[in-house]
């Protein structure tokens, strides 16, 4: 089996001048940034679309994107899948099973860094949401609930920047420690962030291969269905209210405009103020 590599930038550039090869996007799910609605709406299409699921693989040696097999067909073959308007959830680097087959980029919905990470540290952590993934579902001994909001951003500090300064999720030590693919500790994150990550990672996400839109934006929902080429299932995407919205003050939001520093100068980079 070739090894599943993601030089989409150019090998995407070869497929665009095909009328017959509609593109697939992938969606990179980023917890707390309109992921959930995101799910209801690959679901809605893929039940529409008559697929089986809305989910690439997570092995990125699998030959075969499980959400292309059609719900009545044996076949485990890619190109029965080469519909139009293909919309699927996965991680970076998956593009690469689409080579030579379909033009394939990556769809990014990046929420405001400090919304986001408050509104992670109130779901997964005050209220342990999800499992409880952070109070005791993945690593034990652990501090959530009682871990404060301080404490968790700089723990699992600047996301962004760590999951797009690299083009392969499956091998990037930046999210070591802070991320289920790459184990979760109560300790976070074990690798810093430098100056040169968030170069990198913002030249990734303006390069060709990603589609990159803000949570916030009022026409979110519009834009998708303009970039995906039909409104098939989309609906308002919002994210989750914040049970825990308490006014910061300044000196804490010092400390979290220090620990997130990357990720606001990502975010203001893409989409200005925004």
């Amino acid at each position: 089996m070739a090894t599943c590599r993601d030089d989409d930038d150019e090998d995407s550039k070869k497929h665009t001048s095909s009328a017959t090869l509609k593109s697939v996007y992938i969606y990179v799910q980023i917890d707390k940034a309109g992921s959930s609605s995101m799910r209801v709406v690959m679901d809605k299409r893929a039940i529409l679309q008559g697929r089986s699921s809305y989910a690439l693989p997570r092995n990125p040696g699998h030959p075969t994107p499980s959400f292309c097999k059609l719900v009545n067909s044996s076949t485990s073959l890619i190109a029965p899948c080469l519909y139009e308007n293909a919309l699927a959830q996965g991680k970076l680097g998956l593009c690469c099973l689409f080579a030579g087959l379909r033009h394939c980029r990556y769809i990014v919905i990046l929420r405001e860094p400090l919304s986001r990470i408050r509104s992670a540290w109130s779901y997964f952590c005050q209220d342990c949401k999800d499992r409880h993934k952070y109070c005791g579902l993945y690593f034990n001994p652990y501090s959530c609930p009682h871990l404060g909001l301080l404490q968790f951003a700089s723990k699992y500090d600047n996301l962004y920047t760590r999951k797009f300064a690299k083009r392969d999720h499956f091998r990037n030590d930046l999210l070591d420690g802070g991320d289920y693919y790459h184990d979760l500790s109560d300790a976070g994150f074990t690798r810093n962030v430098s100056a040169g990550d968030f170069t990198l990672a913002l030249n990734n996400l303006q390069s060709e291969s990603f589609l990159v839109l803000a949570l916030e934006d009022a026409n979110l929902s519009r834009r998708l269905a303009y970039i995906i080429g039909d409104d098939l299932g989309f609906a308002q995407i919002m994210p989750r209210v914040n049970t825990h919205q308490h006014d910061l003050g300044a000196r804490m939001m010092a400390h979290l405009n220090q620990s997130q520093m990357y990720d606001l100068r990502l975010y203001q980079s893409l989409f200005g103020n925004s």
